[in-house]
């Protein structure tokens, strides 16, 4: 695949004769004539590169307000921000594609980033590709930078950037430039995790602001056209295309030859002895028990009989099955338990003891496997002092527990119970005392005027009204239980 292009050597940038900083940059632009009129790019496919991952690459400003709070602060000490990108180029099935890094789902930037003061441009972004694709592996990785194949700047302090430098500005507060990278054949890339590394096509690329911003989407017509002081691109060589229609779709995998048959030495031998022994029957001479004559033989009632024995009849359904239930009842008229029977088996394994692996020999060279503890090779020590006694340590571990018990059982004992049980005598005069207290609210409620039209009258009724039933309730309470006993709180929070 080639495409040619006409070779253009006009800057196409406004004239002015006003002193600034972009005047400045002008000079240096028509100071840097184009290099080579006829510049040859090769791609390659993108299944020729690797790509690895590493820890991941942050930017400098929490938020787009902080960049440029940081962007004016730079612009008071060092003047116009120098910013550079790099324009990587590959293809898939014979079609450019620009590798790009994604950051979230809708942002999409060229690789590359901001120059120190007095760095070279070309040093710059060699710079800022290894350290944003650069190898870990400590291997050197070599970047071509080519031509200029954009500028881009920004007027204000805000998002906007431009192709030119309008006429009313005379120092644009950023700069940035974008250059031809040419990749070799093969290459391994590390892409932060933070990022995504993807290759757009350029014909998504076209006219497509609202996806990729303005600078990505002009790159297919900066390509096409080159820049403006920069060499322009004549030739485009794609390597290892090798596709057509007849090889869009992928054909199975063949399947391997079968390998030969396993044929034995022996076999010719085996054969021969096979045919030699086959009428070997004839050497057992006649049989020891006289034949029957043909005249005797299928003759009927000759044989022994056997007669079945007859056995009880097997009933399978004893009684009659219970009815079938309705829609709205449950079998058995009992409510069917919910289980779930993912949740037990979960806690069945996580709470079950692991199986111990039983102990094994193999007493042959094929690996036939028996049971080691009854083959009789495991040595019992029935001679040691402490066989078939019982350890020390589990005979004081049972004394300190009965110990321990026992001073439980004498805490316990010395401890005074909570209930106490209320007498007779003393249950009669909690319930006269009871009913004299009612009777008294009784009387004060009576005598409560018939209006009561206040505030503060309406609550001494409600309060008088609560306490009578209270009273009520409790003195209920004492009359209906002759058996009363009273549970000390004060005991149990001080123990």
């Amino acid at each position: 695949m080639a495409s040619q292009a006409v070779n253009k050597t006009g800057s196409g940038w406004p004239r002015r004769n006003s002193h600034g900083t972009g005047l400045t940059e002008m000079n240096k632009l028509q100071t840097n004539q184009s290099m080579t009129l006829n510049r040859t790019i090769n791609l390659y496919p993108l299944t020729n590169y690797t790509f690895g991952t590493k820890e991941p690459l942050f930017e400098k400003d929490p938020s787009v307000p902080a960049r440029f709070q940081r962007m004016r602060d730079e612009f008071e000490k060092i003047g116009m921000r120098r910013s550079v990108e790099g324009v990587l180029l590959v293809h898939e099935h014979g079609l450019p594609h620009v590798l790009l890094l994604q950051l979230g789902t809708t942002f999409f930037k060229l690789p590359g980033g901001e120059l120190t003061a007095g760095e070279d441009e070309v040093d710059g972004l060699k710079r800022l590709l290894t350290e944003t694709l650069g190898r870990q592996d400590g291997v050197k990785q070599d970047w071509i930078v080519e031509d200029t194949i954009g500028n881009w700047w920004r007027p204000n302090f805000e998002p906007p950037q431009y192709p030119y430098i309008p006429p009313h500005i005379t120092k644009p507060k950023e700069h940035k430039r974008l250059f031809l990278v040419q990749l070799h054949e093969k290459a391994l890339f590390a892409v932060p995790k933070n990022y995504k590394l993807v290759a757009a096509p350029l014909f998504e690329l076209y006219d497509n602001s609202q996806g990729y911003g303005p600078i990505i989407s002009s790159l297919p017509q900066a390509l096409c056209r080159g820049s403006v002081r920069s060499a322009v691109m004549s030739i485009v060589n794609i390597y290892f295309h090798d596709e057509n229609i007849y090889n869009v779709e992928k054909k199975p995998p063949e399947k391997p030859p079968k390998p030969p048959l396993y044929h034995s030495r022996f076999e010719h031998q085996v054969r021969q002895e096979t045919k030699s022994s086959k009428d070997a029957h004839r050497t057992m001479g006649f049989s020891k028990i006289p034949l029957q004559t043909p005249s005797e033989f299928l003759k009927k009632n000759c044989g022994p009989r056997y007669r079945a024995t007859k056995s009880a009849p097997v009933r399978l359904c004893t009684g009659h099955k219970p009815p079938v239930p309705k829609p709205n009842e449950t079998a058995g008229g009992q409510p069917m338990k919910m289980v779930d029977f993912k949740k037990e088996n979960i806690k069945k394994v996580v709470t079950a003891s692991p199986k111990k692996v039983r102990p094994r020999y193999a007493d042959t060279r094929k690996g036939d496997f028996h049971d080691l503890e009854k083959s009789g090779l495991m040595p019992i020590y029935m001679c040691k002092p402490k066989f078939g006694k019982v350890p020390q340590y589990l005979t004081r571990r049972k004394k300190d527990l009965t110990a321990q018990k026992e001073r439980l059982i004498e805490e316990q004992a010395q401890q005074k119970p909570r209930c106490s049980y209320i007498s007779q005598e003393e249950r009669v005069d909690l319930l006269r005392g009871l009913k004299q207290n009612w009777e008294k609210l009784q009387q004060e409620y009576q005598s409560l005027p018939l209006l009561t039209d206040t505030v503060p009258k309406m609550i001494r009724k409600a309060k008088l009204e609560s306490t009578l039933k209270q009273l009520e309730k409790d003195i209920l309470t004492i009359e209906n239980n002759p058996y009363i006993y009273i549970y000390d709180e004060e005991q149990k929070e001080g123990a």
